[in-house]
């Protein structure tokens, strides 16, 4: 039986400071699983979010979410930590949680911040719309 699996990202962001503004180019993500996605336990997130930065002091961009599991239309829960974010290119990719975790810092100027998302899948999980809001937060370097 096919399974075909529906993801959508919502993402919020304030800064803490008014002298520091955080844009984000892309708001939610929208992708159906297909059953080679399955077979590999994941997919990638087509292209990536831009976060751009515009600051007059240094900084430090966090992420988070305040859910425990994706909302869904059924009633089966898919815990946050299978959706994964790294910088682009770099790394190995880190589980979402509630806790703030580091994204980039930086210093006084603009500057382009590239995120790419993983999410992890099983033929375990039942087909559905699975939806999780992503807090990114902007502070002056050493305020969270």
């Amino acid at each position: 039986m096919k399974k075909i699996i529906f993801f959508a990202l919502l993402f919020l962001c304030w800064g803490a400071w008014a002298e520091n503004t955080l844009e984000i180019d892309t708001m939610s993500f929208t992708y159906q699983a297909k059953r080679k996605d399955l077979d590999a336990g994941f997919f990638d997130f087509p292209g990536q979010n831009r976060l751009t930065v515009e600051a007059t002091t240094p900084w430090q961009l966090y992420l988070r979410t305040d859910n425990p599991v994706f909302s869904a239309t059924g009633d089966y829960y898919k815990p946050v930590g299978d959706l994964l974010w790294r910088l682009k290119n770099q790394g190995l990719y880190n589980p979402l949680t509630h806790s703030p975790q580091l994204v980039a810092e930086g210093q006084i100027g603009k500057t382009q911040v590239m995120v790419e998302y993983r999410m992890l899948l099983s033929w375990q999980n039942l087909p559905d719309t699975y939806t999780v809001t992503l807090l990114y937060t902007l502070t002056s370097q050493g305020a969270q």
